[in-house]
């Protein structure tokens, strides 16, 4: 009788961290970026929700490695998987799946996906 109660105790803990962890992966976003050798504007569509940014200097990027994360230059989503699409001078650059960890800033160079 005690295994049972105290097995039904752990059950019941285990659950509600479970719960708790993805509460908490939702509450601690991404951040997706964009790099070129030129400040550009671009259009970026992740999972059809659409976002006009600019890119960051890749020159830039590689000096001091911290983007200033703005509404101008980062996408703030949810951890998991995106689909993202950027468009630039009406071509497309980049159509990849994106898989984003927890407080991850993926940086995609839009001149190494050419």
């Amino acid at each position: 009788m005690k295994t049972r109660i105290i097995a039904g105790i752990l059950c019941l803990l285990s659950l509600l961290s479970c719960g708790s962890a993805k509460q908490a992966a939702k509450d601690q976003p991404a951040w997706l970026s964009f790099t070129t050798p030129a400040k550009e504007a671009i259009q970026v569509t992740v999972d059809g929700q659409s976002y006009e940014l600019t890119t960051v200097k890749t020159k830039v990027w590689e000096v001091d490695r911290n983007i200033k994360k703005t509404e101008q230059n980062t996408i703030f989503l949810q951890p998991g998987h995106h689909d993202v699409r950027v468009v630039r001078d009406g071509h497309v650059v980049f159509n990849s799946p994106v898989m984003l960890g927890i407080k991850e800033h993926r940086v995609i160079d839009l001149e190494a996906e050419n």
